[in-house]
């Protein structure tokens, strides 16, 4: 969606809509598909926020008596989508930065609370720290605005690599000084949001806040601190985000943090990422191929947050269908870059109905699980009395599934919509759709002759669900709608017979 994104104040602007999931609501993914072949850490999907949020304008009034409770709900409905991978961003309650961590006096319940649940669930977590909020903003608004981004006093820098030494040491699982009950380690740590989009949205403004020099600082003490408290512990930079269009100031900045000291950065941390949201595939494409310019040595790229609308109010065009495809498009097409290897997709829940608002028109509906019920929750905004699955997040169960023993995705045409997915142990699966109506494709050059297992998207979840048959895979329709394909079902579950 660069095409709608304007800047990085947008994504500060989906925090704000967040809503806590109650338990139940229609449509739900049988519980049994929750802990299926946990864990596995090589799997190349994940879920991008929405576990235990509060929105912002609720917090004051929000009853977190049940947030323990709220969370593992949300963990659960997480898991049943098969995600196995889970970023949680500091524009987000429980809120991991610096400034938030020492304002609570170093109060970790609702932290630990998140964690534990991620681990009861096998989650592997990228987990967000920080001087500040994601959201931090030079705008006027109802978030905080920071004076300066990196400390500015040796006694700051100490107090930083502290925060930073203090939290891996609390979530690396070594048994020294972690926290109550942690069943799984934090491995990954990511360093801010956006950063580029912070630099250029405060530049615009006249305001000189998050230059390259001062987020290269900050990422060489966490490499410190975080590395002090656990060897293993691994780092990723902050987002780089540069919309297609702003070809300058923004791309300047991605050129200028890479070379500062002949290019240290990319020797500091372990990955890198970005995020796209645009429409046109080209757009991650460009992203693509400035972040592999500007690296010089070879790195593996994270697509943290990407996603679609759902709901015509908030996008011409788009709706539960055509999300739904766009959950395998989105995905195979980053895997099949061969410079993606994860994917997470913003969000878990949808935000209550709201078109006249700017945000939700944004992001209030590109989730995976809708809302049911929006109610009002205090003077200040609504949320939902139940949960049911979308489309999309039936798709995005599905291939989920497919995705499990991932190798490598292969893109086989010019055109970009046929893709081989590699599994160990499994068998190749193939992805692939045309345009037009849906016409037979001959699959057995890629998956041998002989019946074949098919999910196609479709704005039903319960068809998605169910997947169909094909006696003969040289004779499989495909059209619009994204079709997975795979031989003899392998760990899948078994799909309806054509005809049957």
């Amino acid at each position: 969606m660069a095409v709608r994104g304007v800047g990085w104040i947008v994504l500060a602007a989906a925090a704000l809509l967040a809503v806590a999931p109650p338990a139940g609501g229609a449509g739900e993914i049988p519980a049994e598909r929750a802990g299926d072949d946990r864990p596995d850490p090589a799997h190349p999907l994940g879920i991008n926020q929405g576990i235990g949020a509060v929105p912002r304008r609720l917090a004051a009034s929000w009853d977190f008596s049940r947030y323990g409770e709220q969370v593992r709900a949300d963990a659960d409905r997480a898991a049943r989508l098969g995600a196995r991978w889970y970023r949680a961003n500091t524009m987000e309650y429980p809120w991991f930065a610096q400034r938030d961590v020492e304002a609570s006096g170093w109060d970790m319940a609702h932290r630990d609370a998140l964690v534990r649940a991620l681990g009861e669930r096998g989650f592997e977590v990228l987990l967000m720290i920080g001087p500040e909020r994601a959201d931090a903003t030079c705008r006027d608004d109802e978030v905080y605005r920071p004076q300066h981004y990196a400390p500015r006093s040796e006694e700051g820098w100490r107090r930083f690599r502290e925060y930073v030494r203090r939290m891996v040491e609390r979530y690396d699982g070594d048994g020294v000084d972690d926290m109550p009950g942690l069943l799984r380690p934090v491995r990954w740590w990511q360093v801010d949001n956006e950063v580029d989009l912070k630099w250029q949205d405060c530049r615009a403004r006249g305001i000189e806040y998050l230059p390259p020099e001062d987020y290269f600082r900050v990422v060489e003490a966490a490499r410190q601190a975080s590395r002090e408290a656990d060897p293993e512990a691994r780092l990723m930079t902050g987002t780089l985000v540069t919309i297609r269009r702003e070809r300058s100031p923004g791309t300047d900045y991605v050129r200028r943090l890479f070379a500062l000291r002949g290019g240290e950065l990319a020797r500091l941390v372990d990955a890198v990422d970005l995020h796209d949201y645009g429409e046109d595939p080209a757009s991650l494409d460009d992203k693509l191929a400035l972040l592999r310019a500007s690296l010089g040595e070879p790195r593996p790229i994270w697509l943290t947050e990407t996603s679609v609308p759902s709901d015509p109010r908030a996008a011409r065009g788009w709706d539960r269908r055509r999300q739904a495809g766009e959950v395998v498009r989105r995905v195979v097409r980053a895997l099949g870059s061969g410079a993606v290897e994860r994917v997470f997709w913003h969000s878990l829940g949808d935000a209550p109905p709201n078109p006249g608002n700017r945000a939700w028109k944004m992001f209030g509906t590109n989730s995976l699980w809708g809302c049911l019920a929006p109610v009002p929750a205090g003077p200040r905004g609504r949320t939902c009395r139940g949960r049911e699955v979308k489309p999309s997040g039936a798709a995005f169960a599905r291939l989920s599934d497919v995705l499990a023993g991932h190798a490598r995705t292969e893109r086989l045409d010019r055109e970009g919509r046929t893709y081989r997915i590699v599994r160990e142990g499994r068998g190749d699966a193939v992805a692939l759709w045309r345009e037009g109506e849906a016409r037979p494709v001959d699959l057995s050059r890629w998956l041998g002759r002989g019946p074949v297992e098919v999910v196609r998207t479709s704005g039903d979840p319960e068809a998605i669900r169910a997947g169909e048959r094909y006696p003969d895979a040289r004779e499989v329709p495909v059209g619009e709608d994204p079709v997975l394909a795979w031989r003899n079902g392998g760990e899948e579950r078994p799909g309806r017979a054509r005809g049957e």
